[in-house]
């Protein structure tokens, strides 16, 4: 504009008119949807919808529809293939932004099932609200697929970090997240506050490191503010709400992590003002931000006895579509009214939160399924791997009786013309025959090579699935009031990591068949001790399992059997965290083995034989000694507890 001022500037008709023009250019921005009318081409109003952050400023997303529902329909009445699909495609996105999920779902599906007839940028836009919807609907495998076709494109958004996030795998999510950020350069303070902030949103879902996470959340600030006091850059209004709405973001974080540490006073201020600055950035729309900080104000509400003002944040009028916030929500009214005494309003709700929970047992089950599926796999592969073998060692006795036939043909023959002959022909032959069986074995080794990388990854795959068993135990924990049925929840979790470091040390051996059982046995010990948080005081462990291998289908009951034993030492046997040492021998000779645990603690109690009819861990023990074809003996005399049995 100030080139074409300069140009003209001898002409003063001219530069009245284009001030004019100009005035009413920044006057037509203020709405953006007026400014979505005034473009001219239906690809240049394509662009600028998504290519804006701000639309909804104005008009909201309600009044957006509108206007796109009257435009599909003129398009329709004209029959314009391309208008009718972009302006579709953009309607798809409104209903995700209004939190309408499946009806957003519904747009976008009709048309990924005609994606032949879609231009390559029409699809980008159009996987990218798919894979939105199918996040906040919690439909991840069908998430996963929208991200293979983005890779396949090369289209930006293909990477898994979220879908662990959303599935508890916090370690793995920050590995991903990382992997993607690893080249953000020193100088971008605004990318570095959105690291940050992300980084600490792990740490706080991890729920183990919340001290950790609340200095993260402190380096996104200071990021976020040597952004702002830059004074030397100019800032965009876009580049400003966009800082802006960070910035919430980070003080609403905070406020989450403040609750997480049981700080409900604290995180009110935070909360509150995060709300408050999310409506100043969207004054026309609930975002689903706003609606989580709203369920965490009630929670601290409830928690510090504010029944009242915590139900003013539960019942409002606005849709809550997300199926964790919903759960949220529903527990927390059943709980509210179970304090007001009105049980049958309270017993509608808590049956919906038990439906939703219900939701989460049919996760669980499902990935119980794809690790049993895993494991039908690995003992298909293997049975491929010994028809293998058998062909070798037939091919290898055909090779001899081959070469003894060949030893007969030339002696039989060595005293004639025609045996010369005969010995020129076969040995012709057998040339051959030797290239093709040297062929062959180079493919029977090849498909060996390939066997042992399959297992690998099967067992790798398989030791994933049972640490998202345990991921999705320890979300059941967390959500789960009762004491023992937190403690059950924590055995089962203890059980499936045993079996899962089975997995793990065969898929990180050069021998697939077998498991070195003395680093095996100290990792499951230290992660035993990582468990009960028994830091405190000074166990030692005594381990003698050098030189000793035993197969998959021994080392996984025996890994059951110590996590059992080990556990029940740091539960019961040193109570005043006296000092103590637990040994633990397994020793292999030949085909006869022998296996040994002791501790000095307290002892067994008196009325051990009661006890053990009873208890789950004991009866768990013994049926897996059962299992490796022995029986446990129990030294009531010792010092401690002693138990010992040989196996074959």
């Amino acid at each position: 504009m100030f080139q074409v001022l300069k140009k003209f500037s001898f002409l003063g008709i001219f530069l009245y008119g284009c001030i004019g023009v100009a005035t009413a250019q920044m006057q037509t921005n203020l709405n953006p949807l007026s400014v979505f009318d005034t473009i001219s081409t239906i690809n240049g109003k394509f662009q600028y919808f998504f290519e804006t952050s701000d639309k909804y400023i104005i008009k909201s997303a309600y009044d957006w529809r509108d206007k796109l529902s009257k435009k599909i329909e003129m398009a329709n009445k004209a029959q314009d293939s391309s208008k009718l699909i972009k302006y579709q495609i953009i309607l798809a996105q409104i209903h995700y932004d209004l939190g309408d999920y499946q009806e957003s779902l519904n747009t976008a599906n009709y048309l990924h099932q005609n994606q032949e007839s879609l231009s390559k940028n029409e699809l980008r836009y159009l996987l990218q609200v798919m894979d939105s919807n199918y996040g906040e609907l919690m439909e991840y495998n069908k998430q996963l697929k929208i991200r293979q076709q983005k890779r396949e494109y090369g289209f930006p958004g293909d990477r898994l970090y979220d879908i662990y996030d959303n599935i508890g795998l916090y370690d793995e999510a920050m590995s991903d997240y990382f992997h993607e950020n690893r080249f953000l350069p020193d100088g971008d303070h605004l990318g570095q506050a959105i690291y940050w902030n992300q980084i600490a949103e792990f740490l706080r879902k991890k729920g183990s490191s919340l001290e950790t996470a609340m200095k993260r959340y402190d380096a996104a600030l200071n990021y976020l503010g040597v952004y702002n006091n830059t004074l030397n850059t100019p800032r965009s209004e876009q580049e400003r709400a966009q800082a802006h709405w960070i910035e919430a973001t980070i003080i609403g974080n905070i406020g989450k992590c403040k609750l997480a540490q049981k700080r409900y006073k604290d995180a009110i201020p935070d909360l509150t003002n995060a709300i408050e600055m999310i409506r100043e950035y969207k004054q026309n729309k609930y975002t689903k931000e706003e609606l989580d900080y709203m369920l965490d104000l009630a929670h601290c509400h409830m928690k510090l006895g504010n029944f009242q003002i915590a139900k003013n944040f539960l019942i409002n009028k606005v849709p809550i579509k997300n199926p964790n916030s919903k759960m949220k929500r529903d527990h927390m009214l059943a709980e509210y009214y179970n304090k007001n005494q009105q049980f049958d309003s309270a017993s509608i709700y808590y049956k919906r939160y038990i439906r939703m929970q219900d939701s989460l047992d049919n996760i669980m089950f499902r990935m119980k399924a794809t690790a049993l599926l895993a494991d039908v796999d690995l003992e298909r592969h293997r049975s491929e791997i010994v028809k293998y073998e058998k062909n070798i060692k037939e091919t290898e006795g055909r090779i001899q009786e081959k070469d003894q036939t060949l030893t007969n043909t030339y002696i039989a023959l060595g005293l004639t013309l025609f045996a010369i002959t005969g010995l020129f022909l076969a040995y012709r032959k057998t040339v051959r025959s030797r290239r093709v069986i040297n062929e062959q074995k180079k493919i029977i080794e090849s498909s060996l090579i390939e066997k042992d990388s399959l297992l690998k990854e099967i067992h790798h795959r398989v030791k994933n699935n049972l640490q998202m068993v345990s991921s999705l135990l320890s979300i059941q924990a967390k959500n789960t009031k009762s004491k023992a049925a937190i403690e059950a929840l924590e055995e089962g979790k203890s059980r499936v990591k045993a079996m899962a470091l089975i997995h793990q040390k065969l898929y990180q051996n050069d021998d697939l068949s077998v498991i070195e059982m003395q680093g095996y046995i100290e990792t499951l010990v230290n992660s035993i001790k990582t468990l009960y948080n028994r830091d405190s005081n000074h166990v030692e462990i005594e381990i003698d399992a050098a030189n000793t291998e035993l197969d998959i289908d021994r080392a996984i009951p025996f890994g059951l059997i110590l996590n059992e034993l080990v556990s029940n030492s740091y539960k019961y046997a040193f109570p005043n965290k006296e000092d103590g040492t637990i040994r633990i021998k397994l020793e292999l000779k030949e085909n006869n083995g022998y296996f040994e645990y002791c501790d000095d603690g307290i002892g067994l109690p008196t009325d051990m034989e009661e006890r053990t009819k009873s208890s789950m861990g004991f009866n768990l023990v013994n049926r897996l000694v059962n299992q490796l074809k022995s029986h446990l003996n129990i030294d009531e005399k010792a010092d401690g507890v002693r138990f010992w049995f040989n196996f074959s």
